[in-house]
């Protein structure tokens, strides 16, 4: 059956606009009440949220007056401390030359006839003075080449006056420690 609307236009107009603003009308009524479902939800999660935050705050806070958590933050105190002592030996450490190697490789060095009156070290920058006695020119000159062949020892100054006499010589050599080679062995 044909639809007829006899209505003059005017009034179709109204109509129109009247079932527009309804249309218009619901669709803002079900946006608001979208946006309050969602305000409603999104504040239902927060509240939620803070009270597990609050209850794990809660638990920490048990936790760390709690006989094992005291127990545990002083392990970790004493931890640190031990850390911070292991830092500073390592510090001193790293400058340390150990002087036992030196003095074996020193009296190997030595041959037969010779006296060794004074060994002077200066830590600071490794430097070795050593002086003594030797009954002969050869014997100073042995000792003055083990001591350059040696590779321990590096600037070594051999001055002259160590062979004017040729015999009963008091010598003297100068020379530094090569920290790179110079190394002790701990065992423990």
């Amino acid at each position: 059956m044909p639809k007829l609307n006899l209505l003059p236009p005017l009034e179709k107009k109204e109509l129109e606009l009247e079932a527009i603003s309804y249309w218009l009308a619901f669709f803002c009524a079900s946006l608001l009440m979208l946006v309050i479902v969602f305000t409603l939800l999104c504040f239902s999660s927060y509240l939620h949220l803070s009270i597990l935050i609050g209850g794990q705050e809660k638990q920490i806070e048990t936790a760390e007056s709690d006989a094992k958590g005291q127990e545990l933050i002083q392990i970790e105190e004493k931890i640190n401390d031990i850390n911070q002592k292991i830092s500073k030996i390592d510090q001193l450490q790293h400058g340390f030359v150990c002087w036992t190697p030196i003095l074996e490789n020193i009296s190997a060095l030595v041959p037969n006839g010779i006296y060794l009156e004074n060994l002077a070290f200066q830590a600071k920058n490794s430097e070795v003075k050593l002086s003594g006695h030797a009954d002969l020119r050869e014997q100073v000159i042995k000792l003055s080449e083990r001591i350059e062949e040696n590779s321990l020892f590096i600037d070594i100054n051999d001055p002259l006056s160590n062979l004017i006499s040729k015999e009963d010589i008091n010598f003297t050599f100068d020379f530094k420690i090569n920290t790179s080679t110079a190394s002790c062995h701990f065992e423990g």
